[in-house]
């Protein structure tokens, strides 16, 4: 586990909003680490979304991560989209244009 310091005023902000998020996702923190540590898996994921939102960026990503990972890439994209029981492959449904079909 590891430890971070933050200024006093920060602090007092996400003490601030924590009333706003337990309400918002739901939830109730029982520790400030455990608190802290849904804030950050928050700005992680929103950083990856702000990064990734062009569906270009995402191709060129997808193509890169295959060049140097092929076997992990086709497996991801496998279980992702084609796994029985996943609520994504059940909402995939491969059209006649795609180019798999061309």
């Amino acid at each position: 586990m590891k430890s971070v310091e933050i200024s006093d005023e920060l602090w007092r902000k996400l003490q601030a909003i924590r009333v706003l998020v337990d309400k918002f996702a739901g939830l109730t923190f029982e520790t400030d680490s455990s608190y802290i540590e849904f804030l950050l898996n928050l700005a992680v994921h929103k950083v990856l979304s702000d990064i990734l939102s062009d569906p270009d960026a995402r191709l060129d990503v997808i193509k890169a991560l295959f060049s140097m990972y092929p076997d992990a890439v086709v497996d991801a994209i496998s279980r992702i989209m084609f796994e029985e029981g996943s609520e994504e492959a059940s909402e995939r449904v491969r059209e006649p244009t795609s180019p798999m079909h061309t």
